[in-house]
């Protein structure tokens, strides 16, 4: 039972908790006398005994003491710093069961902040081999040791390899910890070409040339050293090489490129259905990176016109038009509400896939003024998606929604959302 003393809460008390589901960051929740309790660690029909660190008005937040009894859904974790690392969230329930999580995140985030019922929303676009070894990028942390961040938290926790990782990834860690002086450097991002089966690798921080790096260039394709927003080429090719579908991409150390290359192609290919594109449409690829999107339905459309404010990525998305003969798409480097600000031609379509933090206001009313027949949005975050769907569907009808498991054994969902423009 809860323990009350004149009203105040004694925080050296402990409790037994049944944890009755996730939150939408995939932490356990239970209730103490209806109030609602965050706990880490646990999952839904874990019983739990906990010790509460924080108590607000109307929550609280508890540290595991013991497990009573497991959640039937509760398996191994295959990565021994799961449970310190924050690289993951879920990698102790079964993947179906992941999926279920985040079918219900996005249907409970957008019916609570968009009003958007659940028969909008389709069954999540996932991979079954995609769970493990997906991820084509890393970005390692260095102080006294290699590794990444602790939950919530700069403390570092040193790793040898990470699990959803390529395995040329996980060898290159492997080998740079065994012969690299890690002097100066504050973090180490590598890159790998699923396609290719090249490697990538950016020490940012160090600020002199150091023969030292060169000992990996026999495993590496690439090695760069970044020094504030200056990258210097020290050793191999300029770019990386990623094909999706019938296309070749250049990546630059800089460059924004899907983490997940396997799921982008699924992705990419309902943007395609969902386009349901004409020769006559005009398409305006917003936050266009190196240019993906834009030319992989480039086929499907009379023109592009795609926006990106990252210099290098629109260096690539203009190297990559001419690699792949695409004679029907231009690139700008600058913000998305500069091209509303220099209209000269109306697009009938608008594609967004902005970052985590959505559209902002000048973007929304440039697509609300413009009026394209259709927008398409694709978003790595359900709530600010949420957020600027309420706005869009006052002008806009929502017609379907589809998440996309793009990051396995992390609460993190994609989704891929078409509108059409509401007849007056």
């Amino acid at each position: 039972m809860l323990k009350w003393y004149l009203g105040v809460f004694t925080m050296e008390d402990i409790y037994e908790l049944s944890i009755e589901k996730f939150d939408h960051d995939a932490r356990g929740i239970g209730y103490i006398n209806g109030i609602i309790t965050f706990v880490n660690n646990t999952i839904p029909g874990d019983l739990v005994l906990v010790k509460l660190k924080k108590k607000k008005k109307k929550y609280f937040e508890a540290d595991v003491l013991k497990f009573i009894k497991y959640s039937a859904d509760r398996i191994k974790p295959v990565c021994p710093y799961f449970f310190s690392c924050g690289g993951c969230d879920l990698q102790y329930i079964s993947y179906d069961k992941q999926l279920i999580y985040k079918e219900n995140k996005v249907k409970e985030i957008l019916l609570k902040f968009a009003n958007i019922n659940s028969d909008k929303i389709n069954k999540i676009l996932c991979l079954d081999f995609n769970q493990y070894n997906y991820r084509n990028k890393i970005t390692l942390k260095v102080n006294k040791g290699i590794g990444l961040y602790a939950k919530n938290s700069y403390d570092l926790v040193c790793i040898d390899k990470c699990w959803i990782v390529s395995n040329e990834i996980n060898n290159l860690i492997k080998t740079i910890k065994e012969n690299v002086i890690l002097d100066d450097i504050k973090q180490i991002i590598i890159r790998n070409s699923i396609y290719s089966n090249k490697l990538m690798v950016i020490f940012d921080g160090y600020n002199f040339d150091d023969n030292n790096f060169l000992k990996i260039g026999n495993i590496v394709d690439s090695i760069y050293v970044k020094n504030n927003l200056d990258y210097k080429l020290l050793y191999g090719s300029k770019f990386l090489e990623e094909k999706i579908g019938d296309y070749i991409f250049n990546i630059s150390p800089d460059s924004f490129f899907q983490v997940n290359t396997y799921m982008c192609k699924e992705l990419y290919d309902k943007i395609v259905e969902y386009g349901n594109f004409s020769l006559d449409d005009v398409v305006l690829d917003l936050y266009c990176g190196t240019g993906t999107i834009g030319i992989y339905i480039s086929k499907y459309v009379k023109q592009v016109i795609g926006y990106e404010i990252n210099r290098f990525a629109v260096n690539d998305a203009i190297l990559n038009k001419q690699k792949n003969l695409v004679d029907n798409i231009d690139f700008y480097c600058g913000t998305s509400e500069l091209f509303f600000e220099n209209i000269t031609i109306v697009p009938n379509v608008i594609i967004v896939d902005p970052p985590r933090s959505g559209l902002n206001e000048k973007t929304i009313n440039g697509i609300v003024n413009v009026k394209p027949c259709k927008v398409i949005y694709v978003s790595c975050d359900p709530v600010t998606l949420a957020r600027d769907l309420k706005i869009l569907s006052s002008f806009y009808e929502v017609m379907e929604i589809t998440p996309v498991d793009m990051f396995p054994n992390t609460k993190h969902v994609e989704c891929c959302v078409v509108m059409n423009l509401k007849k007056d």
